[in-house]
């Protein structure tokens, strides 16, 4: 939704808030012919019939966590049957708040606890959190598991964020702005940031501003010890790279572009927001990088993203992921794909050989009609996208004859499959190669990781030594399949991808939706 600072306009305002209030009739999904569409097949129908789904997770035997807008958390099973595993007490008003991620925890096969991001209640905390809470055996939830992780983010309307990524012992949140561009640059607050904190709940001792004091924006002077990136002004998605531990960031712009950073493994740096809009600079803001290096927030030079997508391409932009399954053909295998909810559009653009930034111009993937994309999950060799508006469902893209190769090598890169980043650098990835169309019942379970929760404050949590890092990993020397081939040679790649796009359409009118601003 439009807020006091956007640019948008009085009229897209008007066309948004009538498209909350739209029914949707049915729908069906195709794929364009050409190459290399054609090496690919759509499910059209993977999980249907889902209330303003806002993101899915694979938990390591199959099924599939779905987590709805109003506070349904939702199992698909192996099977296809939908089970609804509870009901958090989320405050759901506004087009952004309510339930808005699940995760499972890296060590779920021996604790069962998923990490959950949701808005709690008003009569009980009108704040953004981030819990943990067990599932039982029986596909329930027992609510009386919940431990607090995070709490006391601004939850405005709009600008909540939501993004959660696992890389190792580490699990990182993305959190909005909550429309107060200036909480981005106070490091007393934890919104418009990215915070990490080791999946025990303490903070891991290296993070960039431990022991750090600041100038206070809050009263306060110590630097908050669980931020990791800021400048940030709606992280709705990000990704942790299995094999770099670097993030890569789909930050929603104001009014004019959108853009994806890539958050080197060490964090610690200022992504532009309020000064600039992706790489160009707000109305009467400094016109360039240094604009980030003289106000409270420190941490040097604005950070340039790697890529930005202006109107009319881009409008609300879905972070997504590295195609590092060995599956994929090798049109499409090694390159970076995203999506934007407004336009409902998918891209991927190639990847340098470190992996640290895009190589390229982006190359249509796909496109929908009346609902765009809210999450990607790359799980067992296939690519999973999430629609949120009208009948919500989830979409399943695979090659349409994986690559022999793959076989009994586990396809999902480094540590197996990723949700957000859910499977871990040195992780295990079982079940081989998954045939087109096949069911989510592979398996892919993630090694590392400490049980349970402490429920501390945020901002007051002790710290702790780092869990599991590696400093001196050189950038794509993560454990994986051996599949995966980095650094493809990019003009091959354009070649093959600009003969035609996919386009599927999912012939629905809008529907209500979170659309991220």
């Amino acid at each position: 939704m439009p807020d006091g600072l956007s640019r948008r306009g009085a009229t897209r305002a008007r066309l948004a808030l009538a498209a909350l209030f739209l029914a949707s009739p049915a729908w069906s999904d195709t794929l364009a012919a050409g190459s290399p569409t054609q090496e690919l097949e759509l499910d059209d129908a993977f999980v249907t019939g889902l209330s303003q789904p806002t993101s899915i997770a694979f938990l390591p035997d199959g099924r599939l966590l779905i987590a709805e807008k109003a506070g349904l958390l939702r199992v698909r099973t192996a099977a296809g049957t939908l089970v609804n595993a509870a009901t958090f007490p989320v405050d759901a008003a506004g087009n952004e708040r309510g339930l808005l991620n699940v995760l499972p925890h890296p060590e779920f096969a021996s604790n069962r606890r998923l990490f959950v991001y949701y808005t709690a209640g008003a009569a009980a905390d009108p704040g953004n959190r981030l819990v943990t809470v067990e599932l039982g055996t029986n596909d329930q939830v027992d609510l009386g598991t919940q431990e607090v992780l995070i709490e006391g983010l601004y939850a405005e309307n709009n600008h909540d964020g939501g993004a959660l990524a696992l890389y190792r012992n580490f699990l990182f949140l993305g959190v909005g702005d909550a429309t107060g561009p200036l909480r981005a640059n106070c490091l007393t607050s934890g919104n418009g940031k990215i915070l990490r904190i080791d999946v025990s709940g303490s903070v891991p001792a290296d993070n960039p501003l431990i022991g750090r004091d600041v100038t206070a924006c809050e009263g306060k002077v110590a630097a908050r010890p669980d931020i990791f990136a800021w400048g940030l002004r709606n992280p709705w998605r990000f990704w942790a790279d299995p094999s770099t531990g670097n993030l890569w960031v789909g930050d929603v712009g104001d009014g004019a572009y959108e853009e994806i950073d890539v958050v080197p493994k060490a964090g610690g740096v200022h992504l532009g927001w309020p000064h600039r809009e992706a790489d160009h600079p707000l109305p009467g803001q400094n016109a360039d990088v240094t604009a980030c290096a003289s106000d409270s927030a420190g941490g040097g030079n604005c950070l340039e993203p790697v890529h930005t997508c202006g109107r009319p391409d881009c409008e609300s932009i879905t972070g997504g992921l590295i195609l590092d399954a060995c599956e994929w053909p090798a049109s499409l295998e090694g390159r970076y794909v995203f999506g934007d909810y407004n336009t409902r559009s998918l891209w991927t653009l190639g990847v340098n050989g470190t992996r640290t930034d895009v190589v390229g111009e982006r190359v249509p993937l796909a496109r929908a009609e009346g609902s765009g994309p809210v999450h990607f999950v790359e799980h067992q060799g296939a690519l999973y996208a999430l629609m949120f508006a009208g009948s919500g469902h989830v979409t399943r893209i695979a090659p349409r004859t994986p690559d022999a190769a793959c076989s009994g090598s586990g396809g999902a890169g480094a540590g197996g499959s990723s949700n957000d980043a859910g499977a871990t650098a040195g992780g295990s990835s079982s079940g081989g190669n998954s045939s087109a169309g096949s069911p989510a019942g592979g398996t892919a379970s993630s090694a590392g990781g400490a049980s349970g929760a402490s429920g501390r404050p945020p901002g007051s949590t002790p710290t702790s030594g780092s869990a599991g890092d590696a400093a001196g990993d050189p950038p794509g020397n993560g454990g994986g399949s051996g599949c995966r081939i980095g650094g493809r040679a990019q003009g091959v790649l354009l070649a093959a991808l600009a003969v035609s796009g996919v386009a599927f359409f999912l012939r629905r009118r809008r529907g209500r939706r979170p659309r991220p601003t």
